[in-house]
C-alpha cells in the first residue's frame, strides 16, 4: 500500500511538471509567430539588450497592437503582473522591452551557420517542428499574419533565411501544397528578400478566409531548399 501511495506522489508530481510546462505554449508558440529575425534574433556584438522583446514598423500599428495583447494572455497565464514597456521611436517604431518575457522567448533561439561571419540566432527549427500540431498552426496564423499583409499565399521575410526555412518546413508539415521558398539573387551573393509560397493550405485558409495567389517570380529569384 505505501508503495502504491509513493507511485501515486510521483505520478501526481510529474504530471504537475507538465502542466507547467505547457503553461502558455499556445500564446508562447503565437508570440513566437510574430518575431520578424531581421537580420537575425540578435547578436553579440556590440552587446545584447537582455529586455528586448521585439521592435514593428510604423506600418505595422495593428499587428503591434496584436502581439500587445499576446504578450498580455501570456502574463496573464503565468499569473504575473504585466510588465512590458512599450516604446515608440522618434520615427514611429514600436519597440517592446521586458527581461522575463525576453529570457522566455530568447531561450527558443539557436546559433545559425552564419555565426562563423556575426552572431546570428534564428528560432529553433527542432523547437518549432517537433511541437504538435495545434500549436505549430499557433505559430504559423501569427507569423502569417505579420508577413503576409496582403492575405495572399505567401509570406515575405527579410534578411532572415533561417526563419523563412523554419516556415516553409512548418507549413508543408500541416498540409501545405507545392511550397516553395524563393531568394531575390539580383543584388548580390548574399540575398535578402525570401518569400515562402503555397498553392493550398485548408488549415491556414480555415482561419483567415480565402487567400490571393501568390506572386509571380522572375529571373531575379531563385528557389531555395528548405528540407534541411
Amino acid at each position: 500500500m505505501k508503495k502504491i501511495k509513493i507511485i501515486l506522489i510521483v505520478v501526481l508530481v510529474l504530471f504537475s511538471f507538465h502542466l507547467q510546462a505547457e503553461k502558455g505554449k499556445k500564446e508562447l508558440f503565437s508570440i513566437l509567430g510574430c518575431i520578424s529575425e531581421y537580420g537575425s534574433r540578435f547578436y553579440d556584438y556590440p552587446k545584447i539588450d537582455v529586455t528586448f522583446i521585439e521592435f514593428f514598423y510604423p506600418g505595422e500599428i495593428e499587428i503591434a497592437e496584436r502581439f500587445e495583447l499576446l504578450l498580455q494572455e501570456y502574463y496573464k497565464v503565468h499569473n504575473k503582473k504585466f510588465s512590458v514597456k512599450k516604446v515608440i521611436g522618434p520615427q514611429g517604431h514600436i519597440y517592446f522591452y521586458d527581461k522575463w518575457m525576453a529570457k522566455r522567448i530568447n531561450k527558443h533561439y539557436s546559433k545559425t551557420k552564419r555565426c562563423r561571419i556575426y552572431c546570428a540566432y534564428s528560432i529553433n527549427r527542432e523547437y518549432i517542428l517537433s511541437a504538435d500540431n495545434n500549436q505549430i498552426l499557433e505559430y504559423v496564423l501569427s507569423s502569417h499574419k505579420r508577413h503576409s499583409p496582403q492575405k495572399t499565399k505567401s509570406l515575405h521575410f527579410a534578411n532572415a533565411p533561417e526563419l523563412a526555412q523554419t516556415t516553409a518546413a512548418a507549413i508543408e508539415k500541416l498540409g501545405g501544397k507545392d511550397v516553395y521558398l524563393y531568394h531575390c539573387i539580383k543584388y548580390g551573393v548574399v540575398p535578402s528578400s525570401y518569400v515562402v509560397v503555397f498553392s493550398s493550405f485548408p488549415e491556414l485558409e480555415k482561419n483567415t478566409g480565402l487567400l490571393v495567389n501568390p506572386p509571380v517570380f522572375n529571373n531575379d529569384w531563385e528557389k531555395m531548399d528548405f528540407t534541411q
